[in-house]
């Protein structure tokens, strides 16, 4: 009887969440999409009637797969200039072994002026770096990096001194490409 109890309450709790926090319109439409072409390919494939338009769009979908999947710069127009954003992808080393810069994330500021009066308070004294980024739930932050190494491992090694430096979280991340002004 608990279990089915436990079942129940936590069917409600997703119901409950996602009533309060739905899907961005643009991805549950992405999903929906992404579903009904899944439907008529896995149709296609079952009768074996697989037509010529269906077939680009396979290839449509591959190809939009492969570039969401691919680390790349989301462009937001905005009312007079173009700003671009980085997102977690981003920030995410490769798993080719290839050389990449690191840098050690500090946090996510909802401002630049939040970021520079917290490194401010903490007297850091590291090279800061500032980027535009997207989180998750496509909300605009800047995100804010120290120091720039040549790889992982030697910002591993500074990572546990600046941690215990400034008492503050950071973490491993690739250096994004530089942002133009």
């Amino acid at each position: 009887m608990k279990k089915i109890m436990l079942v129940v309450l936590l069917v409600a709790l997703g119901y409950l969440i996602a009533f309060w926090f739905p899907l961005p319109e643009n991805l549950s439409s992405k999903l929906s999409e992404l579903s009904a072409n899944s439907v008529n390919t896995i149709e296609a494939q079952v009768t074996g009637n697989e037509t010529s338009e269906q077939q680009s769009e396979d290839k449509v979908l591959t190809e939009a797969l492969s570039k969401n999947t691919a680390p790349t710069n989301e462009v937001i127009e905005g009312d007079s200039q173009q700003t671009t954003y980085i997102g977690i992808s981003d920030l995410m080393f490769s798993s080719k072994n290839l050389p990449e810069k690191a840098t050690l994330s500090l946090d996510s500021f909802p401002s630049k002026q939040a970021a520079e009066q917290f490194i401010a308070d903490r007297n850091i004294e590291e090279t800061v770096f500032y980027f535009d980024f997207m989180r998750p739930t496509g909300s605009q932050w800047v995100l804010v990096t120290l120091g720039e190494f040549s790889t992982q491992n030697a910002a591993q090694e500074r990572e546990k001194a600046l941690e215990i430096r400034y008492d503050i979280n950071l973490s491993v991340v690739r250096l994004p490409p530089p942002q133009s002004e």
